[in-house]
């Protein structure tokens, strides 16, 4: 099972172009051996206008403190999805 937790909505305005920044928390519970086990991840959506572009790592962490702090570190540096992998290797 999937859970998808938005944590914060960001407006971004440029001088030529204004977006929007959606930050999830990703949430999936899997089986290993018989042994329930939680992962979080990530999710960053760009919309613009009536188009959205995004990207979503999942199982980065078991930990719910640990990916908090990704997610908001990602928004206040305003991490886009295209970023989003190269980010989160140079965060681990």
């Amino acid at each position: 099972m999937l859970e998808k937790t938005l944590v914060e909505s960001k407006k971004v305005r440029l001088d030529h172009l204004n977006f929007d920044l959606d930050y999830y928390i990703l949430k999936s519970e899997y089986y290993e051996f018989g042994v329930r086990r939680i992962a979080y991840g990530v999710e960053i959506a760009k919309r613009i206008k009536n188009t959205i572009h995004y990207d979503a790592i999942g199982d980065i962490t078991p930990s719910y403190d640990t990916i908090a702090e990704v997610v908001d570190k990602l928004r206040r540096n305003t991490v886009t999805p295209i970023a989003l992998i190269y980010t989160i290797d140079e965060l681990l």
